[in-house]
């Protein structure tokens, strides 16, 4: 069997979600260096690297006004030359720089994860801070885990010998010693089975470990605000889904927002990172809001339990049909597709990044009984008096409206958990994040307005510097290369002043959302069809989507970077190589997968890093989000994702380079998604001089 293409493309490891420009970095629009996400159904995520830079468009410099309310003029003029960009752009790409090797699961997700309550995590933005003020407000820029399952059993023996076979006269002569536990006994026996706990090595590296500390409810009885108070020899370094104390060798760890209540039959886990090795005996004499409670301790050495029918790392290869030879039957190229993605973390990430139709998106308004679940739910938590309270200096069309249709669009923004999560105050987190992002990316950053620089988010639509009428901007666009036949570039028809030119894929929407190859994903993602957005750019600008585009980032996964909706929720749980790193969950890390390349890693907090606490702080307090004191709120020190963390999925198809007629899958973007039903079909097509047939003759 001949290969169609025997030359690789080389692809780069950055590209759909590594290019969103940003307004308001340094009073002009800072091209994020997070990116624009895949999408549900497209999935052609853009993955934030920044090895290769996008080109800067040239503007002009912030003229200051007076002008106050909100402006939306796309004509206003602002410096751009701070493009904060952590993209790449595909015409500079010579080598694949961030593949993801799919290491899908970590230690502790394959053999140990409990039922995930949600990290204190949130999420960032883009773009430094300026005191200039624009003319116009235009635009710029969770267990199923081997839950612990050594449930006490309460003794049942009976009075008499263990044969049964007691005399009547030793009954008779000994009824005050019968073997029937006192009331001392019962008490104890009735605490031990109310709750379980476990220690779980969960990775080591040289000078530390990850460990996991899970607690089960086995009592029928809901246990509300609990706290945890042990006798500890452990150096923690880290600590996430709990507030912890560590002193004088007592551990004491009471919950965050979200995880208050261990409801009957549930279970929490609590992750740390530790220094040295875990010592025996590490938590003792722990008491849980008054119930003992022992923790069973798990060796890095000793296997760990796993649940059946949950081992589905990628580094396991799934069976898949034989497709050798000259024909190949359709029904075995899908059942190939379904084996590859069948992975645990795969199906988690298809679930978050599900979309509803427009229909019912576009009958969401506010207050409407018809309104989604997670819409109904947002609702409760922001109202438009609030929307208008915390953007009073957004433009025109960021409206409540908008906001809500956009929530509609991805069912999982909001959802709901049937695992103990607590879907408010996830929901509530999440808004805080998001709106930080808002905030820095499209803010105006300006000090002498009347409004503190937090309520400035949304001030632009449209990237500064550029109108719907300017060609050739943002777009791979040559017919010759494969981004181009995946996602062609529209041109301006006969009669504009632009005619025959390509039009162009500048920043727009709240998320800045850049170039042809994130606007057709995005598209795929919103109407199935990779070219209504592609020939109408103008509305990811003026309609819903405008909104829907950061939502879109904010559920996608960044391979090898989880999604920040997976961070927050507690869906993502960090590995050794994370932790190692410095990956802790918090607001820093969401600053790592946004714009980690420009802002993360330095000895102190970047300013943009900065600002982005400063508003998560301030809209965290207005929406009535605790940020328990031991959340990592910034990401200095803190080196960037990689193909070994637990985040890492690969998620496009690329030519097998060890099989006939099969396609891999990789971490660098091509033009199949692994989230498309069908592109593996086509990959092999695109790739293979092969016949598939419906039916062997």
């Amino acid at each position: 069997m001949t290969s169609k293409n025997n030359s690789k493309q080389l692809i780069w490891a950055g590209l759909l979600m590594s290019s969103i420009t940003l307004t308001g970095c340094g009073g002009g629009n800072g091209s994020e260096g997070g990116s624009d996400s895949g999408n549900s159904d497209d999935g052609r995520i853009i993955i934030d690297d920044p090895v290769i830079n996008d080109p800067e468009p040239d503007t002009g410099a912030d003229v200051p006004s007076t002008g106050g309310g909100n402006e939306s003029d796309s004509n206003s003029e602002s410096d751009n030359s701070s493009n904060d960009n952590d993209s790449n752009s595909p015409d500079d790409v010579g080598s694949n720089e961030s593949e993801s090797d799919a290491d899908e699961e970590s230690t502790s997700e394959d053999q140990s994860d409990d039922v995930t309550d949600s990290d204190s995590n949130q999420e960032s933005d883009i773009d430094e801070s300026t005191d200039s003020e624009p003319e116009d407000a235009t635009d710029i820029s969770e267990d199923s885990a081997s839950d612990v399952e050594d449930d006490a059993t309460e003794d049942e023996s009976e009075a008499g010998n263990n044969d049964g076979t007691a005399t009547n006269e030793e009954n008779a002569s000994d009824d005050s010693t019968t073997d029937e536990p006192s009331d001392d006994q019962n008490e104890d026996l009735e605490q031990a089975a109310q709750f379980a706990g476990q220690l779980v090595i969960t990775s080591q590296w040289d000078s530390g470990y990850g460990a996991e500390i899970k607690i089960t409810n086995q009592s029928l009885s809901a246990l509300e605000n609990w706290q945890l108070r042990c006798e500890s020899s452990l150096d923690i370094t880290s600590l996430w889904n709990a507030d912890y104390q560590a002193s004088n060798g007592t551990l004491s760890l009471t919950p965050v927002s979200w995880n208050s209540t261990l409801s009957a039959s549930q279970s929490l886990t609590i992750g740390f990172g530790a220094n040295g090795s875990l010592p025996e005996n590490a938590l003792t004499n722990c008491d849980l809001s008054g119930f003992d409670i022992q923790f069973a301790q798990v060796d890095a050495e000793a296997p760990l339990e796993e649940e059946e029918g949950n081992n589905d790392s990628q580094d396991e290869q799934p069976e898949v049909p034989d497709t050798s030879g000259d024909v190949v039957l359709m029904t075995d190229l899908v059942a190939a597709e379904a084996a590859l993605t069948s992975g645990e973390l795969m199906a988690l990430v298809k679930q978050a990044i599900a979309t509803r139709d427009n229909a019912t998106v576009e009958a969401v308004d506010a207050n409407n009984p018809e309104n989604p679940e997670n819409v109904k739910r947002v609702e409760a938590i922001l109202s438009e008096a609030d929307w208008d309270y915390v953007f009073p200096r957004r433009a025109d069309e960021y409206t409540y409206r908008k906001f809500l249709q956009a929530v509609a669009k991805f069912p999982a923004f909001c959802g709901p958990y049937d695992d103990g999560r607590d879907a408010v105050a996830i929901c509530r987190k999440s808004l805080a994040t998001m709106f930080a992002h808002f905030t820095q990316e499209t803010g105006g950053h300006t000090s002498w307005w009347p409004e503190e620089e937090w309520r400035q988010g949304l001030h632009y639509l449209r990237e500064v510097g550029w109108s719907e009428d300017m060609a050739n901007g943002y777009g791979i666009c040559d017919p010759n290369t494969w981004q181009a036949k995946s996602w062609p570039c529209a041109t301006y028809p006969e009669g504009h002043p632009q005619a025959g030119q390509y039009k162009s894929y500048f920043g727009r929407g709240s998320k800045q959302l850049s170039y042809n190859y994130n606007y057709g994903p995005f598209s795929q993602a919103m109407f199935g069809d990779v070219n209504v957005l592609l020939q109408n750019p103008e509305l990811v600008a003026d309609t819903w989507l405008n909104l829907a585009s950061a939502v879109f980032f904010f559920v996608y996964p960044q391979p090898p970077k989880p999604s920040m909706l997976h961070v927050i929720d507690g869906t993502w749980q960090p590995n050794a190589n994370d932790l190692a790193a410095g990956l802790v969950s918090g607001f820093g890390v969401t600053t790592q997968i946004i714009n980690g390349g420009i802002e993360c890693g330095g000895s102190s907090e970047h300013i943009q890093s900065q600002n982005r606490i400063n508003y998560y702080q301030a809209i965290a307090n207005y929406l009535s989000v605790s940020i328990s004191e031991s959340e990592v709120l910034g990401c200095a020190n803190m080196q960037q994702f990689d193909s070994n963390g637990a985040g890492a999925l690969a998620i496009y198809w690329e030519q097998s380079w060890t099989q006939e007629n099969a396609c891999q899958l990789v971490g660098y973007q091509t033009a199949f998604s692994a989230f498309m039903e069908g592109d593996y079909a086509k990959c092999v097509d695109h790739y293979f001089d092969v016949e598939i047939v419906e039916v062997m003759n």
